[in-house]
Protein backbone atom coordinates (compact mmCIF):
# COMPACT_ATOMS: atom_id res chain seq x y z
CA UNK A 1 0.00 0.00 0.00
CA UNK A 2 1.59 3.40 -0.82
CA UNK A 3 2.54 5.22 1.83
CA UNK A 4 3.05 2.67 4.49
CA UNK A 5 6.47 3.34 4.89
CA UNK A 6 5.92 7.06 6.05
CA UNK A 7 7.18 8.11 8.00
CA UNK A 8 10.30 6.14 7.77
CA UNK A 9 10.70 7.18 4.43
CA UNK A 10 11.25 10.36 5.65
CA UNK A 11 14.39 9.18 6.84
CA UNK A 12 15.92 9.38 3.55
CA UNK A 13 14.15 12.48 2.95
CA UNK A 14 10.77 14.74 2.74
CA UNK A 15 7.92 13.10 1.75
CA UNK A 16 7.42 15.52 -1.54
CA UNK A 17 10.85 13.72 -2.39
CA UNK A 18 9.74 9.90 -1.81
CA UNK A 19 6.42 10.06 -3.77
CA UNK A 20 8.68 12.08 -6.87
CA UNK A 21 11.07 8.94 -6.85
CA UNK A 22 8.24 6.73 -7.33
CA UNK A 23 6.60 8.89 -9.37
CA UNK A 24 9.35 8.80 -11.59
CA UNK A 25 10.43 5.31 -11.23
CA UNK A 26 6.94 4.23 -12.58
CA UNK A 27 6.64 6.54 -15.64
CA UNK A 28 3.48 7.80 -17.01
CA UNK A 29 0.62 5.93 -15.87
CA UNK A 30 -3.00 5.65 -16.69
CA UNK A 31 -5.50 6.65 -14.39
CA UNK A 32 -6.75 3.23 -13.74
CA UNK A 33 -2.97 2.49 -12.84
CA UNK A 34 -2.03 5.25 -11.22
CA UNK A 35 -5.48 4.76 -8.81
CA UNK A 36 -4.73 1.22 -8.16
CA UNK A 37 -1.08 2.51 -6.61
CA UNK A 38 -1.78 5.34 -4.65
CA UNK A 39 -5.71 5.11 -4.11
CA UNK A 40 -7.27 1.85 -4.60
CA UNK A 41 -5.31 -0.15 -1.94
CA UNK A 42 -6.01 2.41 0.76
CA UNK A 43 -9.99 2.55 -0.03
CA UNK A 44 -10.15 -1.01 0.12
CA UNK A 45 -8.45 -1.16 3.43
Amino acid sequence: MYGSDWPVCELAGSYARAHAALREALGELSGEDSFEIFEGPARRF
